[in-house]
């Protein structure tokens, strides 16, 4: 069940780190949400 809590967390904050990426207009913050996200798609894949 813990699990996935976990997963729901983490895929809620992946939706918002990828609107606030089309929302950026920085293209400095845009590569810094782009580096964070993969972080979190690799996390909800389970893959360390």
């Amino acid at each position: 069940m813990l699990f996935w809590i976990y997963i729901a967390i983490i895929l809620l904050l992946t939706i918002i780190i990828l609107i606030e990426l089309f929302n950026e207009k920085d293209w400095r913050k845009q590569i810094a949400l782009a580096m964070l996200l993969i972080v979190f798609v690799l996390r909800i894949l389970q893959i360390k």
